[in-house]
């Protein structure tokens, strides 16, 4: 894997990261609270600058009621659906 592609995996990690936060309606706040995770951190995995540890990661699946495979497989997000 080159330096490219984990730059890539670990952005595309930070926005499941974000889309499972905004689709059971969390803020970033709830989800620190809810973790015990910094909320500089929480940002810094969702912008892809940082990584998660894989127990600050599964603190997030629970938090956000997903399983750890959901956030480390190499598939996009489903895209967010309004209904008006």
């Amino acid at each position: 894997m080159t330096d490219k592609d984990k730059i890539i995996r670990v952005f595309a990690l930070g926005e499941k990261i974000t889309w499972a936060r905004k689709d059971i309606g969390r803020t970033n706040g709830t989800l620190a609270a809810e973790t015990g995770i910094r909320f500089s951190d929480l940002l810094r995995f969702q912008r892809g600058t940082q990584k998660p540890t894989m127990s600050e990661l599964v603190k997030i699946a629970e938090a956000l009621k997903r399983d750890v495979d959901w956030f480390l497989r190499n598939d996009e997000p489903k895209p967010e659906v309004f209904v008006r």
